[in-house]
């Protein structure tokens, strides 16, 4: 009886929270440090740029390696559906170190049960609903400024390189997410990223052009990559959308990229040219 009675209450004891935490998904880290447990994280992949920098860096999250998350010594491992390869997370559990992984979250309803599930794991529930509070009042602003707006600003995200050219980003990519929040007419319709020419763009005639920067690099001169694009209405209205932001579906610093978005948007009178081309 008295045995019975022990091993009842030893089930109904809370978990004690993760004291040794290894990121290897930037908008967790980001999520982590909101959360005001910065001080529990013991290191983190090369994307958590939020993440103190005395931290150790674990490399690329696609290509971890569980020799050196195990040096470490962790309690808990948060990572993203990307992250890999699959051999090492295999080695971690086989180790009994307990990996979360979460799926890159492309609503904001998503995100919210995110930062819900990070605050149970580090014990974080107060912070945690004071920062699902935060975004629910992001994601209310945006959509209230969105619902005033009579028509919605046509945009193109654009990727330049060398080695692959132009693409675009359509449906069900973080630029789109970004844009949807926005209040913006993504006009590539179709899932993914597409090749396109400068001519194809053209045609396309978006009001506004999106492009990415990354840390520490200047905005890439889009205009004087491909000169054609010159002849574009929107090519003087270039937006770079931060690199970070852009990295494991719709973060926390998403969210600010979205608001920036709106209100530049905003500020380049997009809504009045885009109902002066429908005849209002």
């Amino acid at each position: 009886m008295i045995r019975s009675l022990f091993l009842l209450a030893a089930l109904t004891l809370p978990a004690h929270a993760a004291e040794r935490v290894v990121s290897v998904n930037a908008a967790l880290t980001e999520i982590v440090v909101a959360l005001e447990a910065a001080d529990q994280l013991v290191a983190v992949d090369v994307s958590s740029t939020l993440a103190d920098p005395q931290l150790p860096r674990l490399g690329y999250h696609r290509q971890l390696s569980a020799e050196g998350i195990l040096a470490m010594n962790p309690d808990q491992v948060l990572a993203g559906d990307t992250a890999g390869p699959a051999s090492t997370l295999d080695t971690l559990r086989q180790a009994d170190i307990p990996v979360l992984v979460m799926t890159n979250p492309q609503t904001g309803e998503a995100l919210k049960a995110h930062i819900r599930e990070l605050a149970k794991v580090l014990e974080r529930e107060p912070q945690g609903e004071a920062l699902v509070n935060k975004v629910s009042q992001q994601l209310d602003g945006l959509s209230r400024q969105s619902a005033a707006t009579r028509a919605k600003p046509q945009v193109l995200f654009l990727m330049s390189s060398s080695q692959r050219g132009l693409r675009i980003g359509g449906k069900g990519t973080p630029a789109d997410t970004l844009l949807t929040l926005a209040g913006a007419e993504n006009l590539a319709d179709f899932e993914g990223y597409r090749s396109i020419t400068a001519e194809g763009i053209l045609a396309l005639a978006p009001q506004a052009l999106l492009t990415m920067q990354m840390p520490g690099e200047a905005v890439p001169d889009l205009v004087e990559q491909h000169p054609l694009l010159a002849h574009l209405p929107g090519a003087a209205r270039v937006y770079a959308l931060p690199a970070e932001s852009m990295i494991g579906g719709l973060s926390l610093g998403g969210l600010d990229t979205a608001q920036d978005l709106q209100e530049w948007l905003d500020t380049q009178g997009l809504n009045a040219l885009t109902m002066e081309a429908a005849g209002e």
